[in-house]
């Protein structure tokens, strides 16, 4: 009815007896979600409505070797943050959260997608009841709240977006300008932290600003030795010691042929295929093939990587594996801290 309607109301218009209505302002509110954390140790009400988390202690956190020298950059008043880079899944993020939840600090993490400008990190202006209205993006928000910023996927930020971060880490005092015409002073607390899970060449979709490295100081984030990551699969997934042992060792094979298979095999992906089996009571060679080789891609497009790794399972005697056996309880997790640098703390009073 409504198009018939429209249909006789354009023809009176075009006859000249009726005389067009005023366009109609449909409005659309702006969705928060992007500003939303993904906090896997976060607590219901530990994000607020500003988008800031305050983190929880992760209890099993294993201090990886390079955490003294993050917490240097993230406490000492010169330097306003640092660049984590490496393989996914050791523990970039989640030592952001842990430190931040140890110095009680807020947080801002934020998914940064392909061809972000400057712009959705500093924010826009929506039309809203009529009026322009500016809507803060992350790194406003951070500022505001002088809390920390951690931008994960980094290398996807447009080239503009590296040189205004540039200006408010360098230590100038250069504050924020944005669109509604204030001016944001950056405070003593406010940090950048730039996560990259594209390997030690920070490959992906762009270099690092040179400039930027040099402002937040890189750090290589390995993955942790064979002892913690069959201290944390225990904790995780409470198989037994043989299971977390066979599983470890596959990985690091599996870690060892990246550069044939484009694949890094993650704590994430251990814990699959042991809830897999766990869950489904499959067999190893199943979990195997849905939680690593399905990730790697398709089967004809993916079958030279798929079929590396297949191999090495294979080579590794996956078809051998007993069923595994599950503690009623988590046991200890006691995390062998010795490959940790003894350097002095030299974080600033």
């Amino acid at each position: 009815m409504s198009d018939v309607i429209s249909y006789v109301e354009q023809e009176m218009i075009r006859m000249g007896l009726a005389t067009p209505r005023p366009p109609t302002v449909i409005e659309v509110e702006r969705a928060d979600a992007q500003l939303t954390p993904l906090a896997s140790n976060a607590n219901d009400d530990s994000v607020t409505d500003d988008g800031t988390e305050t983190p929880s202690i992760i209890g099993d956190f294993c201090e990886p070797s390079w955490f003294k020298r993050f917490k240097l950059y993230m406490t000492n008043p010169k330097f306003r943050g640092a660049s984590l880079f490496g393989p996914r899944g050791t523990g970039k993020t989640t030592s952001v959260r842990q430190l931040a939840a140890i110095l009680s600090q807020r947080v801002i993490v934020f998914q940064c997608a392909g061809g972000m400008t400057i712009d959705d990190l500093v924010g826009v202006r929506d039309i809203r009841n009529g009026a322009t209205m500016f809507t803060p993006g992350p790194l406003t928000l951070a500022i505001m709240n002088d809390v920390w910023l951690v931008l994960e996927e980094a290398n996807n930020l447009g080239t503009s977006v590296p040189a205004a971060i540039n200006t408010l880490t360098d230590g100038s005092g250069t504050p924020l300008r944005t669109k509604d015409g204030k001016i944001h002073a950056v405070g003593k607390n406010f940090r950048c932290v730039l996560c990259y899970n594209e390997g030690s060449a920070y490959s992906g979709t762009r270099e690092v600003n040179a400039a930027l490295k040099d402002r937040l100081p890189p750090i290589y984030c390995n993955y942790m030795s064979e002892d913690n990551e069959r201290a944390l699969l225990r904790s995780r997934t409470e198989a037994d010691d043989n299971t977390c042992d066979n599983i470890v060792k596959l990985a690091n094979a599996c870690r060892a042929s990246i550069k044939s298979t484009g694949f890094d095999f993650s704590p994430r992906s251990m814990v699959a295929m042991i809830e897999l089996v766990k869950e489904l009571g499959c067999t190893w060679k199943d979990a195997f093939e849905w939680a690593i080789l399905d990730k790697v891609g398709d089967p004809i497009e993916k079958a030279t990587q798929r079929s590396v790794l297949a191999n090495i399972a294979e080579m590794s005697g996956i078809t051998s594996w007993f069923m595994p056996v599950f503690h009623d309880t988590t046991p200890d997790v006691v995390f062998d801290t010795s490959s940790v640098s003894d350097e002095e703390d030299l974080s600033a009073e």
